[in-house]
């Protein structure tokens, strides 16, 4: 499992990223405060809000933050 941290500037940017996310055959959770929600879901990830920093979670060891998200930092 790895994890990182990402903030998302806009609505497009979360398109973009469960387009991303969507390709990976691995499950990836992002979270804010107490919320959890599917990483592979727009309606999910833009009812955490713009301009919020999240933790993502990918369930592989495989995974690589800067495919999902340029910029991303490891948490």
């Amino acid at each position: 499992m790895k994890r990182f941290t990402c903030k998302f500037s806009s609505v497009e940017d979360i398109v973009a990223f469960v387009d991303r996310a969507e390709k990976c055959d691995y499950n990836i959770d992002v979270k804010y405060d107490h919320v959890l929600v599917d990483g592979k879901s727009i309606m999910g990830l833009v009812s955490l809000g713009i301009e919020k920093t999240v933790e993502i979670i990918c369930y592989s060891d495989h995974a690589v933050a800067e495919s999902l998200v340029p910029g991303a930092i490891a948490a």
